[in-house]
């Protein structure tokens, strides 16, 4: 199971999301494997992913192409995203977990994508209204 912020379910449904950094001690999803994607333990999926890839890299390494991976950030917006998401700056030489993913399963019904779709769009405009 893969945890996620609300305003990341419509990017992960619409396969904008394919990446996710995570600061693990050690991988929890392999290569090949399928995860739930909730919003909290307690909650219903509203997705599954197949993992295409997991790896080691510093932070500082990401590109603007796993930037955009990570749901459509520059990297300066993804730093921003980091922080709030973590409770702690982007540390550039931090080492995280890369896992690549490919969204194979929605369970979230049409009412509830218009609504993360519209979260989605809020989130993204306070982001960039931020810089």
């Amino acid at each position: 199971m893969l945890l996620f912020k609300p305003y990341h379910v419509a990017p992960i449904i619409d396969h904008d999301k394919t990446e996710t950094r995570r600061f693990w001690k050690k991988p929890r999803a392999k290569r090949g494997s399928i995860h739930f994607c909730r919003l909290r333990f307690d909650h219903n999926y509203f997705g599954r992913v197949e993992i295409l890839d997991v790896y080691e890299q510093p932070l500082g390494e990401m590109s603007e192409e796993s930037a955009q991976a990570e749901g459509g950030y520059t990297l300066e917006e993804y730093a921003r995203i980091w922080q709030i998401i973590n409770k702690t700056p982007l540390n550039p030489l931090m080492e995280v977990f890369v896992v690549e993913m490919k969204c194979i399963e929605v369970n979230v019904n049409t009412d509830d994508l218009v609504k993360y779709r519209g979260m989605y769009r809020q989130h993204m405009q306070a982001i960039r209204s931020a810089a």
